[in-house]
Order: C-alpha cells, then structure tokens, then sequence
C-alpha cells in the first residue's frame, strides 16, 4: 500500500484498499500509521481515500503516535497545505495536543511553515495558545529563527 502511494500509483493504491487482509490501520514501533507518513509527504489524494476507508471500517483515522503526533501535526510541521486542507475537512482536530501540549499549528510554527497558518487558523486554531511550556507558535517560530512566521503570526493576530 504503502509502495503504492510513494510511487503515484492511486489506482493499484486504491485497489489494495478494497482487499480485505491489508490492515491500513497497523502502525509501526512509535505508532505512525500510513496516514501520519502520507500527510507528512503531502500525498492529498491518497490521504483522502485512506481516511474515507478508515470511516468506512469506523476506526478513528486521527488517532495520535507515541508522541501524541496525529496525521495534522505530520502534515502541518511539513508544510503540506493541500494535505492539512483534506485532513480539516474530514474533521481532524487542529487543538490536538503531543505530549507537550503541541497543536498543528505549533508544528508549523516552529518549522517555519507558513502556508499552513491560515488553513488551521480558519479551522478554529488558537494563534495565541500555548504548550505546557507555555510556549505559544510566534514563540516556537522566534526561537527557530522563522522570522516570516513570526511576521505572519502577528498578521493572524498573534
């Protein structure tokens, strides 16, 4: 499945969908499943039909990593706008917390990650919320040098 999606094959990808014995929702040592890497590497189409197989096999398909990391975070830290926009659509959580009280938009913030900003912040993100560091994103982008971001963040009302 996997193979498929990295080398654009949508059709062989969404036919192995339909077969019964590929488990899409087995994810790996840290628990990242398919739909966290494919959201990260911003494969939109694939995204797609992997989260309307998992609402059609009813598993929750935003569940998080062993870093408390769901497929938004993968996405909106990598910069993968069309991937963040498909993930909000299907009614991903953009105030999802990791284990240190990251959301989306942190993970965008601090890898400078502009183009996601508005996306999330239009989906009810909090552009001035904070981690359980008390960090909020236009500190994550300042500290990594993001001074676009931190400019952006200040345009969104940070």
């Amino acid at each position: 499945l996997e193979w498929a999606a990295i080398h654009d094959r949508f059709s062989t990808f969404k036919r192995m969908l339909m077969e019964e014995h590929i488990d899409i929702i087995l994810p790996d040592s840290y628990d990242v499943t398919l739909l966290h890497r494919l959201a990260g590497q911003g494969k939109t189409k694939f995204v797609a039909a992997l989260i309307k197989k998992h609402l059609d096999i009813k598993v929750d398909p935003f569940q998080a990593d062993s870093a408390c990391l769901t497929p938004l975070h993968y996405a909106a830290g990598r910069g993968m706008v069309e991937s963040v926009n498909v993930l909000i659509a299907f009614g991903a959580d953009v105030s999802a917390k990791d284990r240190h009280g990251n959301m989306p938009l942190h993970s965008a913030a601090v890898t400078g990650s502009v183009a996601v900003f508005r996306p999330l912040i239009r989906a009810g993100a909090d552009v001035n919320a904070q981690t359980r560091f008390d960090w909020t994103a236009i500190d994550q982008a300042s500290i990594a040098h993001h001074y676009n971001a931190v400019d952006q963040l200040l345009l969104l009302g940070a």
